[in-house]
This record gives C-alpha cells, sequence and structure tokens, in this order.
C-alpha cells in the first residue's frame, strides 16, 4: 500500500488503491481515495462503481443508486444498465423506467446514436421478459440476432410465435449466396422444423423448404447444406 501510495498519480492508480482497501474492509478509506481519482481522473466510471459498491456495504442505498445512475447517464446502453440494475438490487424499481426511457431516446432524433432500440431489446431479454422484449423488438427494431433470441426465447412457451422469425432470417440468409450463408440458412430451416414438429404444422414446413429447394435447384451448395441438415428433399 506504502509503494502504490507513493506512486499514485493517476485515476487508475487511485482505483488500484481503493480496490485493495475495499477488498480488506477499509470502506471509509477506500472511498476517500476513490474521490481523489474522481478529482484527478474527470470521473473515472470504474471509480463510481467501486464506491457503489463501497456505499452499498455501508447500507447507503440512495448513494449507490446516484453514482451508477451517472454512470448510465454518461454511457446508456445495456452493460450500464445491467450494473444499475445489479447495484442497486430491490432499489431498482426506482430507475428502471427511466433507463428504459433513455435506452428507448437514443434512437429518436436525427441524430441519434442508435436506430433502433437493440438496447432495450437486450436488456428485457435480460431480464427474462420474453413477451416485453418482442414488443420492444416490434416497436422499435432491432439487430438480427437480437431477433432470434427473442424468437428463441417465445419459443419456449410460443413456437408459433417463434417460426415466422426463423423462417424470415433463413431467407435473408440464403440472400448471402455463399455457403457459409447457405450453412447458417440450413441451421435455421433444422431449429424452424423442430419447432413446426410441436405445432403439428411439419407438413407445410416440409413443403415450403421443397419450394425453396426448387427455386434454388441451381445452386449445388445449398443443396448440399440442406441435405446435411436433415431437411426434406425436394420432390
Amino acid at each position: 500500500m506504502e509503494v502504490l501510495q507513493e506512486d499514485a498519480e493517476s485515476g487508475y492508480d487511485y482505483l488500484r488503491i481503493a480496490r485493495v482497501l475495499h477488498a480488506e474492509g477499509r470502506n471509509e478509506e477506500a472511498l476517500e481515495w476513490i474521490g481523489r481519482g474522481l478529482e484527478s481522473d474527470d470521473g473515472d466510471p470504474r471509480l463510481r462503481g467501486l464506491a457503489a459498491d463501497n456505499h452499498r456495504d455501508a447500507g447507503r442505498v440512495e448513494l449507490v443508486g446516484e453514482l451508477l445512475w451517472k454512470n448510465f447517464e454518461e454511457r446508456p446502453g445495456s452493460v450500464t444498465y445491467r450494473e444499475l440494475s445489479s447495484g442497486t438490487r430491490a432499489d431498482f424499481s426506482r430507475w428502471r423506467d427511466r433507463a428504459l426511457a433513455v435506452l428507448k431516446d437514443l434512437a429518436a432524433g436525427e441524430h441519434a446514436r442508435r436506430q433502433d432500440w437493440s438496447d432495450v431489446v437486450s436488456v428485457l431479454l435480460w431480464e427474462g421478459d420474453a413477451e416485453a422484449a418482442r414488443d420492444a423488438a416490434n416497436e422499435g427494431g432491432c439487430r438480427q440476432e437480437l431477433w432470434l433470441n427473442v424468437a428463441r426465447e417465445r419459443a419456449k412457451a410460443h413456437p408459433l410465435d417463434a417460426l415466422p422469425v426463423l423462417l424470415r432470417e433463413a431467407e435473408r440468409s440464403l440472400e448471402g449466396g455463399t455457403r457459409p450463408a447457405y450453412r447458417h440458412a440450413a441451421a435455421l430451416l433444422r431449429e424452424a422444423r423442430r419447432l413446426a414438429q410441436r405445432t403439428d404444422g411439419l407438413e407445410e414446413f416440409d413443403h415450403h423448404v421443397r419450394q425453396v429447394r426448387e427455386r434454388n435447384r441451381r445452386r449445388p451448395a445449398l443443396q448440399d447444406e440442406f441435405t446435411r441438415a436433415g431437411l426434406p428433399q425436394a420432390k
């Protein structure tokens, strides 16, 4: 500690000292060094996060929320949302609606940092609310992989909701026109076929796959990947 303190110059140096003190249960001393770090390094979010840990250990819940909210405001996104939720715990209900509103606003306006609600969908999935995630994806849009994650979560209880998403993404993948794209599409269709079996829609699904094969009969790589995936052959 003496060596660390003697050489401390940057916010990261203060963070290292504070981490050691926090690990030893010396929370008030850790907070003193965190304060120095915040003054010298213009508010490093890691220092605020560690300060929040110290205040939570001391039962100062209000301060925990304020510190983590500042981190979220400065860098709004799914990562800082999860940190705010995990850090405030039972007190998160005070911050949740505000945080979701900020994430939605990121996609609003001509110079928006993001053009969809991917962060909103991501955190709703993280919270285990697949229905709300689906609604958000429909309303604000999201990245392709998130659509698939939403579909897979919904498939656990509502396979019919997931089937169109998998079919749509398979068609999109086929547009790539390469063997890896065909392989990815075949994997999605194999996944969708299992859902079709659960919903008594296997005959209709297999008919769809045969039509896809027929439309692409001059693409041997596609035919090969579909066969490898165990998809039905064209008649």
